[in-house]
């Protein structure tokens, strides 16, 4: 069973992945339309569509979660990495 911080994880290696894939198209066809893009990011950064990633930060970087989950700790700093890459 996958826990709500791996799906996170998993969730944010699908979207980075996803942008990736999105941003090398746009970079070799630069007469693609620009709307897909635009929502994917849309989606991400804002909370309202698709939960947004002040979710994760409430969740998981919260100082009471690592507190009671002192497991998670390898996993959380990979959220944040990926979290990093995303916005970075």
């Amino acid at each position: 069973e996958v826990s709500p911080l791996e799906n996170a994880i998993e969730t944010m290696e699908r979207m980075n992945e996803k942008i990736s894939n999105m941003v090398q198209q746009y970079a070799w066809d630069r007469s693609l339309p620009a709307h897909p893009l635009s929502m994917l990011l849309t989606g991400i950064v804002d909370a309202g569509v698709m939960g947004g990633l002040a979710n994760y930060e409430k969740a998981f970087f919260h100082p009471t979660y690592l507190q009671e989950h002192p497991e998670d700790q390898d996993k959380i700093e990979t959220l944040k990495q990926l979290i990093a890459l995303q916005v970075g």
